[in-house]
């Protein structure tokens, strides 16, 4: 939810690790002098062991992986289909992830120690989106938000019909002079909680322009956890810039709307992979977790870089105890709906 570009998490694979690499300047001269704390040989080997079987390559490999899963969103009729990045559970991208993770655990443990837990969740669809006008030279593409509670962003069959007006970023100074009642509202998508005036005032619809570079707040403040009946929608730049351009040209631009954002009910699983221990220990477990999905405030547009850290890491932790065995067996689990209820 922190932004719609993707990131190179490749510069955050640390961060995972950093526990370990603490542990590690343990065994360092200079600390063991400073703080008098007397480090057990072996575990200081073991520990330069684990770190040393840890690639910075694959991680950021993983992570590139997992961010790029991608699928086509259906456009009806948009003339450019859209493609999703994302990994929200119950999406065609949620069940790629998930059969990634299958496989690399499968190298990784064999087969014979991987299992699945697979449970139900519900989530929204995008099965398309599109703006249409008189003037604008074909329909463009639009993409739902996440729900208002329950209340998506999915509109009637035969659509919605409205004036389109342009808000800027939403201050209530931005609406002056302007019909809102019953409009179609354009708004800058760093506007903070300010959409609200939209819907205060009457607004049938809300588009947001997808901004160049934003944060996680601006997303965060985008929904709210009652069922308000706004439908809300990301528009691209370019877009965004013909709508506006036919705002200011044509007096009561008139604008129609489609949109069919059900809720589903899908399948989505956690994985575990086990490695059994080797020593009288054997039977105490450890668990080390982390998940697979994804999440935005646009759910087609979650890439996920930075939330696929946790999961590289747990691959290469899983890589390097399959290659010096453990005393304890410890099962590796990975979540498949993180952000669906954490």
């Amino acid at each position: 939810m922190k932004s719609f570009r993707r990131t190179d998490g490749a510069t955050r694979f640390l961060a995972p690790l950093l526990p370990v690499l603490c542990l590690l300047s343990l065994a360092l001269p200079g600390h063991a002098q400073q703080t008098k704390i007397k480090v057990d040989p072996d575990a200081a080997r073991n520990y330069r062991t684990l770190a040393a079987g840890i690639s910075p390559a694959r991680l950021t490999q993983t992570i590139a992986d997992l961010s790029g899963i991608h699928y086509a969103v259906p456009n009806q009729p948009a003339s450019a289909p859209v493609t999703a990045y994302s990994r929200v559970a119950g999406t065609p991208g949620g069940d790629a992830a998930r059969t990634y993770v299958r496989q690399q655990f499968n190298t990784i443990f064999g087969p014979g120690n991987v299992t699945e837990e697979p449970f139900t969740v519900t989530t929204p669809i995008d099965n398309g989106a599109f703006v249409q006008g008189a003037g604008l030279p074909k329909p463009f593409a639009l993409q739902p938000l996440w729900p208002n509670l329950v209340r998506t962003s999915t509109l009637p069959a035969a659509g919605i019909d409205g004036p389109l007006i342009y808000a800027g970023r939403g201050e209530l100074a931005n609406f002056r002079g302007k019909s809102v009642q019953g409009s179609i509202v354009l708004l800058d998508f760093n506007c903070g909680t300010d959409w609200l005036n939209a819907a205060r005032l009457g607004a049938k619809a809300i588009i947001f322009t997808q901004p160049t570079q934003t944060m996680r707040g601006e997303g965060e403040s985008k929904f709210i956890g009652i069922p308000v009946a706004v439908p809300r929608f990301l528009i691209s730049q370019s877009a965004a810039a013909a709508l506006q351009s036919a705002v200011l040209t044509t007096p009561s631009f008139q604008v129609h709307l489609s949109c069919d954002n059900p809720w589903k009910t899908a399948i989505t699983a956690n994985i575990v992979g086990t490695i059994h221990g080797t020593g009288p220990m054997a039977d105490q477990n450890v668990v080390i977790e982390s998940y697979y999905d994804s999440m935005s405030i646009v759910p087609t547009q979650a890439p996920g870089a930075e939330s696929a850290d946790g999961l590289a890491t747990l691959l290469e932790l899983a890589r390097t105890f399959k290659s010096h065995p453990p005393k304890r067996t410890i099962l590796f689990v990975a979540c498949g709906a993180h952000f669906l209820g954490i």
